[in-house]
């Protein structure tokens, strides 16, 4: 695929494992996303195939010559339509980076300089706000932020947080007490960094220098 593409639309070199979650989390990404109401492949068609191509796929792992024949023929499906489905996000999103990752398509891949950016969080004015902080990337273009809330019996999954176009913002919302770890990663023009050490922030009432 072209790096010319701000999103990967094909699913080669996931194997078939890899592949239907990849499948998945696009489904889950898009599905209630009020960014994409009118996708080119309806959401119940798309999760069928997905459907399909799991079932196939269990039943080919001990099956027979006909068996893998079916489920190869349903992951060329699963391709064809996660790369339909890749290009109206692109058409959609319009190069816009908030849009383009909360589709939970993998940003294209390519070799790009990154340098530590001291990345903070701190408590807003506002109860529930949060600050954060880092220095500049050179080439960076947005710095993508991810959250989990840590509990005390159970750490919730990394979700989208928010994409940062400068070195400090804020968002609100977050619940007072609450324990939550986040990470950064860089986005340049047509490729995305790894991720950055995480950090961790009790959310407060007071701003705290």
């Amino acid at each position: 695929m072209s790096n010319s593409h701000p999103i990967k639309t094909d699913l080669s070199g996931y194997t078939d494992a890899d592949a239907a979650v990849q499948y998945q989390a696009v489904y889950d990404g898009m599905k209630t996303n009020v960014f994409f109401p009118h996708p080119d492949i309806a959401y119940d068609d798309f999760l069928d195939a997905g459907t399909d191509f799991g079932t196939k796929l269990s039943a080919s792992i001990h099956g027979t010559p006909t068996q893998t024949a079916a489920k190869n023929a349903a992951r060329e499906l699963l391709n064809q339509n996660y790369s339909t489905q890749g290009f109206y996000v692109i058409r959609t999103s319009n190069g816009n980076l908030e849009m383009l990752t909360s589709s939970k398509y993998v940003l294209s891949q390519e070799k790009a300089p990154v340098t530590l950016p001291d990345f903070e969080v701190k408590n807003g004015e506002n109860p529930g706000e949060l600050i954060f902080k880092f220095k500049a990337v050179d080439k960076a273009r947005a710095y993508l932020v991810e959250s989990r809330i840590i509990g005390e019996t159970e750490t919730k999954a990394w979700g989208f947080c928010k994409v940062f176009g400068s070195c400090q913002g804020t968002k609100d919302g977050f619940t007072i007490g609450n324990l939550i770890e986040f990470r950064m990663k860089v986005i340049y023009s047509k490729s995305e960094g790894p991720y950055f050490e995480s950090v961790r922030i009790k959310v407060g009432y007071v701003y705290a220098e």
